[in-house]
């Protein structure tokens, strides 16, 4: 039997709000989810929650630019 994992990630501003995710960015967190068996990671954007396999979300990590 496989088991499923999720990371969930979402920022919280300094007055508690909640604020969106931008895109998949941070090389940091797609290594470590990567290393610690995370299956799926969940981001809630601004055109809504976006669900992204381990190893799409570290292909575009790494292949972000900055805008």
């Amino acid at each position: 039997m496989e088991i499923s994992s999720y990371l969930y990630f979402t920022r919280v501003g300094k007055k508690g709000e909640i604020e969106t995710s931008g895109e998949p960015y941070c090389t940091i967190c797609s290594k470590s989810i990567l290393d610690v068996g995370i299956k799926e990671f969940v981001l809630f954007c601004k055109d809504g929650i976006r669900l992204y396999n381990t190893g799409e979300y570290n292909k575009i990590s790494f292949d972000y630019k900055g805008k």
